[in-house]
C-alpha cells in the first residue's frame, strides 16, 4: 500500500507546486486513514490466507512480487521506463496481459478441484446419509422381530382362540399379517459386526426376491479401524451394482436359464480389510481407465462413491471382467 500514498503525494505536489514539501507532509499525512483501510477491510481477508494451500499463497503473491521486480528493474537501477521507448511499452502491456491469462488459468483449474472435490464430499454425504438410513431402519426391523419372538405366545394364544371359534379366515389373515411382518426382519450373522450383519442381509434377501444365487464368506472380524458408515457405504453400493447387474441378465430374454449368482467375500489380510464381490451380467460393461462408466442418467455415483471410500483409507482397488464374470475387489 505503500504506491497509494505516493498517489496523493503527487496530485498534491500537482495542485500546489510552489509548496517544495506538500509531496511528503500529504504522503504521510494519508498514511493513517490507510492504515484504517488495511486494518478494517483488507487484513481479514490476508489472514484467511493462511488457513489456503501453499499453491493459492504463491499464487496471491506472484503478481505483487512480478511488480515490485519490473518497478526496481525498469525504474530504480535503470531508467528504462522513463525513456519511453515502446520496446518497453509493449512490454509492460505484454506482460500484463500474459500474467493475467496465466492467473486465470491456474484460478479455473483450481476451482474446478475444489469443485470436484466438493461434489465427491457431496456424494460421500449422501451415501453415508444412505447407509446410516438403511441401518436404522434395519435395526428397527430387528427390535421388531425381537418383539415379535417375545409376544410368540400372544399370537398363538389369538391364534388358537380364533380356531376355537371357528374363524378360520380372521386366523389366516393375522398369519399372513404375521409372516409379511417377519419377512422384513430377516437377519443373518455373518460377523461379530451387527451394522455389516444388517446391510449384508438386506441386499442378500433383496438378490434372493429377484431370484439371484448368493454366495457369503465373511471371515473377517476386526473392523475398529473403520468407520461403519463407510464400510457400509461401500458394500451397499457394490451390492447394489451387482444386483442391478444380475436383474438386467434376469430380464433379457437369451439369458433367462443362464445361472446368475453373487460371490461376496470380507476377509483380513496383512491387517487390512479384504472385500472381493463377483457377479454374473449381460450386457458387458464399459471401463474407461479402468473403472466402470455408463452413459445412463443419475449411474455411475456408486462407482465413485466406493472409489471415494477406499482412497479415504489410502486402499487400493480393481474392477475386471472375466468368463462372463464382473469381478470388484478392494483392500482398505
Amino acid at each position: 500500500m505503500c504506491t497509494p500514498r505516493k498517489w496523493f503525494g503527487t496530485l498534491a505536489k500537482y495542485i500546489f507546486p510552489e509548496i517544495p514539501i506538500i509531496s511528503d507532509v500529504v504522503t504521510i499525512v494519508i498514511t493513517i486513514p490507510l492504515l484504517i483501510v488495511v486494518i478494517k477491510y483488507i487484513s481479514p481477508y490476508i489472514i484467511k490466507l493462511k488457513e489456503e494451500s501453499k499453491n493459492i499463497i504463491s499464487m496471491f503473491f506472484l503478481l505483487p512480487l512480478t511488480y515490485y521486480i519490473l518497478e526496481y528493474a525498469l525504474t530504480v537501477y535503470t531508467n528504462l521506463l522513463y525513456t519511453g521507448k515502446a520496446v518497453i511499452i509493449e512490454f509492460m502491456d505484454s506482460f500484463i496481459v500474459v500474467l493475467y491469462f496465466f492467473l486465470s488459468i491456474v484460478t479455473l483449474s483450481m476451482s474446478n478441484k475444489k469443485n470436484t472435490a466438493e461434489r465427491e464430499n457431496i456424494i460421500l454425504s449422501a451415501a453415508a446419509a444412505q447407509a446410516e438410513k438403511e441401518i436404522s431402519q434395519l435395526t428397527d426391523y430387528q427390535k421388531q422381530a425381537a418383539i415379535y419372538r417375545h409376544d410368540l405366545r400372544h399370537h398363538m394364544n389369538f391364534i388358537q382362540s380364533c380356531l376355537a371359534g371357528n374363524n378360520m379366515q380372521q386366523a389366516l389373515e393375522y398369519i399372513n399379517e404375521i409372516n409379511n411382518n417377519l419377512d422384513n426382519t430377516r437377519i443373518t450373522r455373518y460377523c461379530s459386526n451387527e451394522a455389516i450383519n444388517l446391510i449384508l442381509s438386506s441386499y442378500i434377501n433383496k438378490a434372493h426376491d429377484a431370484d439371484i444365487s448368493t454366495q457369503i464368506s465373511v471371515t473377517a472380524t476386526d473392523f475398529s479401524s473403520y468407520r461403519i458408515t463407510d464400510l457400509c457405504s461401500l458394500l451397499a453400493n457394490a451390492l447394489e451394482n451387482a444386483i442391478n447387474s444380475c436383474i438386467k441378465q434376469c430380464d433379457n430374454a437369451v439369458s433367462k436359464d443362464n445361472k446368475r449368482l453373487i460371490t461376496i467375500k470380507l476377509f483380513e489380510k496383512n491387517n487390512k480389510i479384504c472385500i472381493n464381490i463377483a457377479n454374473t451380467y449381460f450386457e458387458e460393461p464399459r471401463f474407461h481407465n479402468q473403472i466402470p462408466v455408463t452413459d445412463q442418467p443419475d449411474h455411475g455415483i456408486g462407482v465413485r462413491s466406493i472409489i471415494s471410500v477406499i482412497e479415504k483409507y489410502n486402499g487400493i482397488y480393481a474392477f475386471f471382467t472375466k468368463n462372463g464374470t464382473f469381478y470388484f475387489q478392494a483392500c482398505i
